[in-house]
């Protein structure tokens, strides 16, 4: 019966990853490129700042084509409550 264990790469030579490497046959890993690691880090969290930002953008104007982010002046000048509810917000 064969085993489903996972079976080594063709070349133990090869690393898996580049942020470290293996010293076949020993037990202890080989040094660890940190800066690797911290330069990974960096590209995914600038592109996750770009990526909601460039999203939030169009959003923002696709809300603003369709139904507007402001109100016109007038409404402004009468009061929002009004404008936008038909009530006053305070009683004085």
């Amino acid at each position: 019966m064969a085993s489903s264990a996972p079976s080594a790469p063709a070349s133990s030579s090869t690393p898996l990853s580049a942020d470290y490497e293996s010293k076949p046959g020993e037990l202890a890993v080989g040094a660890y490129a940190f800066g690797t690691v911290v330069w990974t880090q960096t590209k995914a969290v600038l592109f996750t700042i770009a990526w909601t930002g460039i999203g939030s953008f169009i959003l923002y104007k696709i809300v603003d084509v369709v139904i507007g982010l402001r109100v016109t002046a007038e409404q402004e000048r009468e009061g929002l409550d009004i404008a936008e509810h038909g009530e006053r917000a305070y009683n004085y």
